[in-house]
């Protein structure tokens, strides 16, 4: 087979060659190039001794035109510049997306150090270039940011879930958690050895808004229901965050699940509630291209397939 000298083409002498294929003139497409037209002369004559080829036909009183083998390898190398053209368009745009910055956002009520500090601290031991900023946001909210691409990444609890319906929002639970009663020390329910929701029949009940929050009074309404009876209202507030400013008696109680930061509130017993899990649903925008984004969604979803909140509301990995 014989030996062709590829390897040393270069890709400006592909250019000049249909440069000059498309002016028919050496002046025109030293002119187009920003060469002298001696220096292109020259250079052209350098490929052809090069390759061993003759690709242009030149005459005083013609237009340079391509030879028969000229016009093959033209037609070829046309093909050449268009892939390299694409290829240098997406890395460009791969450039473009690179953030440098990821937005993350999470409830009010969440404890960040329970599972967004070790997956953020993995994540940063081989992104060690990204910085991470936070929101805390409503789930609602979170929709809007997400859809207007000021956060790129929302945690939200698993009953605000519904919250998040969008064809735009691609959502996955990522972690189980236990959901937990807060209550008084003097809550007669504390002192109980088996904690069970048949239990809470003769309590009232501190919750967030059902116009606000639906989806948790529906969870709390279906754990009652399912115990023979309705949850008896003693106040509804605006965010589960006032939770642990209205309970005022012995017999007041309210839900928080594993992953809320109330839970550190050394004023309040907290019982699990057996038998009910709850969780932490990761959302983040379809067209949220960014590629440091991609690769923390991506990391989290393996993260998490290792990582559990016990029933004692700690973390283990």
């Amino acid at each position: 087979m014989k030996y062709f000298p590829i390897k040393n083409i270069s890709f400006f002498q592909i250019q000049m060659c249909l440069n000059i294929a498309e002016h028919s003139s050496f002046t025109k497409a030293a002119a187009a190039l920003h060469v002298t037209q001696p220096t292109l002369s020259k250079r052209l004559s350098d490929l052809e001794t090069q390759l061993g080829l003759l690709l242009f036909i030149r005459g005083k009183n013609t237009a340079v035109r391509p030879t028969p083998a000229g016009k093959i390898l033209f037609k070829e190398w046309e093909k050449i510049v268009v892939q390299m053209e694409l290829s240098l368009a997406k890395a460009f745009e791969a450039q473009e997306c690179v953030s440098s910055s990821i937005t993350v956002s999470t409830v009010p009520s969440a404890n960040i150090q329970v599972y967004l500090e070790p997956l953020i601290d993995g994540f940063l031991t081989t992104h060690s270039d990204v910085e991470f900023r936070f929101d805390f946001l409503s789930t609602a909210h979170q929709a809007e940011r997400l859809l207007d691409g000021s956060v790129d990444v929302a945690f939200s609890p698993l009953f605000c879930e519904g919250l998040l319906n969008n064809e735009r929002i691609v959502k996955q639970q990522v972690l189980n958690c236990p959901w937990y009663v807060g209550m008084l020390p003097s809550n007669p329910l504390s002192k109980t050895e088996r904690f069970a929701a048949a239990d809470l029949r003769s309590q009232h009940f501190i919750i967030t808004s059902p116009q606000l929050f639906p989806d948790f009074y529906s969870f709390v309404e279906s754990i009652c229901a399912e115990q023979g009876f309705v949850p008896n209202i003693a106040f509804s507030t605006n965010n589960h965050m006032s939770f642990i400013r209205n309970v005022r008696g012995d017999d007041e109680v309210f839900f928080v699940d594993g992953c809320s930061s109330l839970l550190d509130s050394s004023s309040f017993i907290f019982r699990e509630l057996p038998g009910v899990e709850s969780g932490v649903v990761m959302a983040h925008s379809t067209s949220n291209k960014q590629l440091a984004v991609l690769d923390f969604i991506q990391y989290a979803k393996s993260f998490f397939m290792d990582y559990t909140i016990s029933g004692e509301s700690e973390q283990q990995q």
